[in-house]
């Protein structure tokens, strides 16, 4: 840094000099956490895996507590191939290596699709989600197909895990002048008023998830990784940017639910 930098034409490229290093350092800090976030995430279910498996290895198990240990390392092994798919786009969204897909997609074929891989987590809370088709026929939009589904998903997926059981999730679509909008309803924990402003930070998590996490009272300590490694909006919020689009999330605070809303454009 070049200390108090003067009011001439050097002291302009000294603050200049200066400014970049803030941004230099701000984006050192930035790929740090990253770095130490990603280890974290990827190394909740390796410690697991690796309990479960030595306790296999011993062969001192009864068959169904064999099984159940077999089934954990099995969810556990789909839990981080999930999370370096979506480490692995970030970090080409982050690098500009990303191009913008130029299909035509219909968006609504896409997000029936999505309901239904979210099926299986949708029964076992015994939620009901209601997808609420437009009058006329929507437009397709511009997209490559694994965006938009990565995107959607994303959205949907956070409406399941943030909903109690037997809550309501309702999904929507329109066209908004050049736009699709979908929006995800749900009657969830909602986000608290403090934390809304962060909710696209990567890893971040809401106050009530490090509740959970910590444990309290008669609560069992939380797993974290059980309701997402904090990566979900981040990554819909570098899709839908990288279209032209936006995401909105708004919640009227903890317990009243949250709306999530993408903004992507109409095939030119």
């Amino acid at each position: 840094r070049i200390a108090k930098p003067g009011a001439d034409e050097i002291g302009a490229v000294g603050l200049a000099f200066n400014q970049m290093a803030e941004q230099v350092e701000a984006m050192v800090a930035e790929q740090r956490a990253f770095a130490s976030n990603a280890s974290h995430e990827l190394r909740t279910p390796l410690t697991t895996m690796r309990l479960r498996t030595e306790a296999l290895l011993a062969n001192q198990l009864d068959a169904e507590i064999q099984q159940q240990y077999i089934a954990e390392i099995d969810q556990e092994v789909t839990h981080m191939s999930g999370l370096v798919d979506d480490l692995i786009l970030l970090s080409r969204l982050d690098a500009h290596r990303l191009a913008v897909g130029t299909e035509q997609v219909d968006v609504v074929r896409v997000a029936r699709s999505v309901c239904q891989e979210l099926n299986a987590a949708i029964t076992a809370k015994a939620l009901t989600v209601d997808l609420e088709m437009p009058s006329a026929e929507l437009p397709s939009v511009q997209a490559n197909l694994n965006h938009l589904r990565v995107a959607l998903r994303n959205l949907c997926e956070n409406g399941v895990k943030y909903t109690t059981e037997q809550g309501h999730i309702h999904i929507s679509f329109a066209r908004d002048g050049a736009m699709i909008r979908g929006t995800v309803v749900d009657d969830g924990q909602g986000i608290a008023p403090e934390d809304l402003p962060h909710v696209h930070k990567r890893f971040h998590r809401a106050a009530q998830s490090r509740q959970r996490q910590q444990g309290t009272g008669n609560d069992r300590p939380y797993d974290d990784h059980r309701e997402g490694s904090g990566l979900g909006l981040a990554l819909v919020q570098s899709i839908v940017a990288l279209y032209g689009g936006k995401l909105i999330v708004d919640s009227a605070g903890l317990g009243r639910g949250t709306t999530a809303t993408i903004w992507w454009p109409i095939t030119q």
